[in-house]
Order: structure tokens, then C-alpha cells, then sequence
């Protein structure tokens, strides 16, 4: 796995700095904070829905696989998951 560019490992601890003054000033705005994290992690996330689409991919998940936003939010996991693991991506996803 590629490591984090120096300048997304910089914005992950901003977003980190940016959360505790938020918790310390008693603002108890969890959705500005998880939007913060989630687009500055330097961790690849994928959200998908029941159907396996893409439903949103913060910026280290296009990094990642080289695609822009609207490209993965037009695949579904099947599209990006290794061909290996079709059958044990439709069974956990299934009991999941």
C-alpha cells in the first residue's frame, strides 16, 4: 500500500487539531467532524450501499485507484474488488 503524501498526512492532522478545538469549545457538531476525518484520513474509504454501488469515496480511496470522484461513485464494488474475490465479496456482503 502506497504511503500517505506528505501533504495528505498534513491534512489529516490539521482535521485531527481541527476536532479537538471543536470538542474543547464544546461544539458538538459530529457530522462536520466525521465529514472532516473522512475526507483528510489518509486511510482509503469507500462507502457502498445493499447494492454494492459506490455511494461516496474520500480523496485517499481516488489516490488510491487513480480515478476521479464521479468514475468510482459509476462502479460498484464488483468493479474495483480483485477478480480473486468475487465469490467471497457476494457471501460477506450477503451475511453482512
Amino acid at each position: 500500500m502506497p504511503s500517505p503524501s506528505p501533504t495528505r498526512a498534513a491534512s489529516a492532522k490539521t482535521a485531527l487539531g481541527d476536532a479537538r478545538a471543536l470538542a474543547s469549545d464544546g461544539v458538538p457538531d459530529a457530522a462536520a467532524l466525521i465529514t472532516a476525518l473522512f475526507a483528510a484520513t489518509a486511510e482509503a474509504i469507500l462507502v457502498g450501499d445493499d447494492d454494492r454501488r459506490n455511494m461516496t469515496a474520500n480523496p485517499a480511496a481516488c489516490d488510491l485507484l487513480g480515478r476521479r470522484p464521479d468514475e468510482i461513485l459509476n462502479l460498484r464494488v464488483d468493479d474495483i474488488a480483485p477478480p480473486a474475490s468475487t465469490a467471497w465479496l457476494s457471501d460477506s456482503w450477503a451475511a453482512f
